[in-house]
């Protein structure tokens, strides 16, 4: 029988400067309404000032605690767990403006949003023995979640609102061990995801995405021997409302979802290791995969009309999900010394849901090093120190961006600005996050 308690408090900021930066897009100075943020106007010079330039501080004070527990029981055919958990998150979202051109010194919050949410589950695990080589297995869990916070009405109201969610995610299967090197498995299982906050937030409980329901079949075979591994795994998720990341991020960065009726997710995952010397070890895997939208429709914001063109797709790529991912990593060990090398490979992905060489992230690859040194002390259990190089060939990359999309015939000529393009369904405003180039990491472990 196990139990345990836990809390874990945490806190912190980001600061934005929100100023008269001019935009080179829309042509517009980028001033703060005083109003939006509960300030009142001021008076210069008999002139009425209704906008500044400020600097905001965005806070979340959170608090963590439940508790989680098990139960096992086994006898010589079968294996029981029993256990669960319930927890509690409490947000404490709020901001404040801490400097104006009007006003220095301030310290005035303008919004204060606090949210709870309880999620509790138990759980049924059970591994039963037909034979000493034919095993057949059952997780069974259900899960329960209340979600409270200040969201969104149908008027765009801020109001207290709360969502109940209940879900059953079960998972089947079966294990043959052929021999001593040869296991053949397969399970099939399903699971529920609910949205995050801001997919509750920023919507109403009109507009407010469902969960997602993803059925997941999967089948495969593990090698092992003295010097080599081999494992081969077939996967095919079939999706129901799988939340999709659209491209499109809000003011302070965060992505936008929707829910997509019909996806899919399937394809080969292989794994291996092979053991060259006895100090020598190469370890690799890859993914070669599909992943699908069996028809969606996407809404293009229109500057003229102040509607939305509709544009519908079948059988396009998931965004931000690549066909290919492999890695490799090299392991050489000698007495204190320990020393990789890992490489990465991300295949292109596209920013979008449409599938459109327009708006698709490049294939990319990154390599590091770590070596460690462990050192013997008189009463120091352990000590180690570790480098890390990260990126080491200096490659310029990006592994995530946004897009919005638009219509407009009085936009500027194609190719006049560096931040756009066109094609035939409109122009799309693309933003890029950089990833670092060459850096390093240097550590120093102790256990005593």
């Amino acid at each position: 029988l196990n139990f345990a308690t836990h809390y874990t408090k945490g806190a912190g900021y980001y600061e934005q400067y929100k100023g008269d930066k001019y935009n080179s897009l829309l042509n517009y100075g980028s001033e703060e309404d005083l109003a939006d943020y509960g300030i009142n106007n001021s008076i210069v010079n008999g002139d009425t000032i209704t906008t500044t330039n400020l600097i905001r501080r965005k806070w979340l004070d959170n608090d963590f605690y439940g508790i989680t527990f098990s139960a096992n029981h086994s006898t010589k055919k079968i294996n029981f767990i029993l256990g669960g958990a319930a927890n509690t998150y409490l947000g404490n979202h709020f901001g404040k403006v801490i400097w104006s051109e009007l006003y220095a010194d301030m310290d005035h919050e303008y919004y204060r949003n606090e949210a709870t949410k309880n999620d509790q589950n138990i759980y049924l695990k059970t591994d039963y023995s037909i034979t000493e080589k034919f095993n057949l297995f059952a997780d069974l869990q259900t899960r329960s979640i209340q979600y409270n916070f200040e969201g969104l009405n149908d008027d765009g109201t801020a109001a207290e609102q709360s969502v109940n969610l209940n879900f059953f995610n079960p998972k089947f299967g079966t294990f043959y061990s052929l021999n001593n090197n040869n296991t053949f498995y397969a399970s099939y299982s399903v699971a529920n995801k609910e949205p995050n906050r801001n997919d509750y937030v920023e919507s109403s409980p009109s507009s407010r995405p469902k969960h997602e329901t993803v059925y997941d079949t999967e089948v495969g075979w593990k090698f092992n021997t003295k010097n080599i591994s081999l494992g081969i795994n077939l996967y095919h998720m079939d999706y129901n409302n799988q939340l999709i990341n659209t491209g499109e991020i809000n003011d302070v960065g965060y992505s936008v979802h929707s829910n997509i009726k019909e996806s899919y997710r399937k394809g080969i995952e292989v794994a291996y290791g092979v053991k060259i010397t006895k100090n020598l070890n190469w370890n690799a895997n890859f993914t070669l995969s599909e992943n699908k939208i069996v028809e969606h429709t996407e809404y293009i914001d229109n500057w003229e009309t102040g509607g939305k063109l509709e544009v519908n797709y079948e059988n396009t790529d998931i965004s931000f999900s690549p066909n290919i991912i492999a890695k490799s990593e090299i392991n050489y060990n000698l007495k204190n010394l320990n020393a990789s090398w890992i490489f990465k490979y991300i295949g292109k992905q596209y920013i979008d849901n449409s599938e459109s060489a327009e708006r698709m992230l490049d294939a990319y690859s990154v390599s590091g090093l770590l070596f460690s040194y462990s050192l013997n002390f008189k009463n120091i259990k352990e000590a180690k120190i570790s480098l890390q190089v990260n990126n080491l060939m200096n490659n310029s990359y990006s592994n995530r961006a946004w897009v919005y999309r638009f219509i407009s015939d009085g936009w500027n000529p194609i190719g006049s600005d560096p931040y756009t393009n066109a094609d035939t369904d409109g122009y799309n405003m693309i933003g890029y996050f950089p990833q670092a180039t060459r850096n390093y990491m240097l550590g120093i472990t102790l256990g005593l």
